[in-house]
Formats: structure tokens, sequence, C-alpha cells
């Protein structure tokens, strides 16, 4: 976990608040560059949302600037946080 990145998404005013839970989850587990590489299936079960739901949030997300990706396949992407 970067605790730069952790800190900075407790940081942001994000609603709704299921959407900021995804977020701190991807900043949990993200390296020192901010990138992390996790499925839809792992973020849901870490966060307690469905894995559909964590799709849609991540979409926000990256729409909102909050974060960019990448797919890497179907099920994965690589992440990154860009602005702590």
């Amino acid at each position: 976990m970067s605790d730069l990145a952790f800190d900075w998404a407790w940081e942001q005013d994000i609603r709704p608040a299921t959407t900021k839970l995804v977020l701190l989850a991807l900043a949990d587990w993200s390296d020192a560059e901010g990138m992390v590489y996790l499925d839809y299936d792992w973020i849901g079960k870490d966060s307690g949302i469905d894995s559909g739901e964590v799709k849609e949030h991540i979409d926000k997300l990256e729409k909102l600037g909050y974060i960019s990706s990448r797919n890497c396949s179907e099920k994965y992407r690589r992440l990154t946080l860009p602005q702590y």
C-alpha cells in the first residue's frame, strides 16, 4: 500500500460513498507509483461491493479524472491513481 495514495483517496470529496470506497480499495492495493493490478471480483471482495458495481464505480472514477486505466484483459485492468 502507498500511504500517500491512501491519504490522497481519503481527502477526495466523492459521492456516493461506494465510489469513494472503491477508490480507497484501489489506493490500499496500489504500489509506490500509484499502480494497481486487480480484477473486479477481488476489489468487490475487498470492498463488499458486487463486482459489476465495482466496474461501474471504476468507470465513474476514470470519467471524473481520479484514475486512469488500461485494459489488460476482459477481467483485469491496470489502474493508476495520478493525482497524489
